[in-house]
């Protein structure tokens, strides 16, 4: 069983519910880390890199979000990393990291998850078509000088 502590009562709930919870709060970030790490290996033609810098910053963005979580500033609001982690909407999830390092369970005020993930899928469609756009560039441009230097036959 799962147990949780709130307002001096101990709750019990099923451990595997629990588990698919977590999971299923993990698969937004997942995603756009996925996106992220597509449009850096479309946009700089190297995947090896783009691989290094995606799982870089999935398992540095923990400790991106709570050194920018303590910035003074509002916009924060709007940082990627500071909206991956969805787990601290749910007390009984949350690890209190942001809350130990910052004083707050949330990494800036106003955040609700429906923000969050308003923020993410903003980060998403961006990131898609971005690698889209680049991808499809570089095939038209391929294509054209392909065209251009082909040698005919009459």
């Amino acid at each position: 069983p799962y147990l949780t502590y709130e307002g001096g009562q101990v709750t019990e709930s099923p451990y595997i519910l629990m588990a698919l919870f977590r999971y299923l709060l993990a698969c937004p970030e997942l995603l756009v880390m996925t996106a992220l790490a597509v449009m850096l290996a479309v946009v700089m033609r190297r995947s090896a890199v783009a691989i290094g810098v995606g799982t870089a910053l999935l398992f540095g963005g923990g400790m991106i979000s709570m050194i920018l979580g303590m910035l003074p500033y509002d916009f924060k609001r709007f940082i990627l990393f500071l909206n991956t982690d969805l787990s601290v909407y749910f007390p009984q999830l949350s690890s209190g990291q942001m809350e130990m390092m910052t004083g707050q369970a949330l990494p800036a005020a106003g955040m609700t998850i429906q923000f969050s993930l308003a923020v993410l899928a903003v980060y998403f469609i961006c990131f898609t078509y971005i690698a889209l756009d680049s991808f499809n560039r570089r095939a038209f441009l391929y294509r054209a000088f392909t065209a251009s230097c082909t040698v005919r036959f009459p």
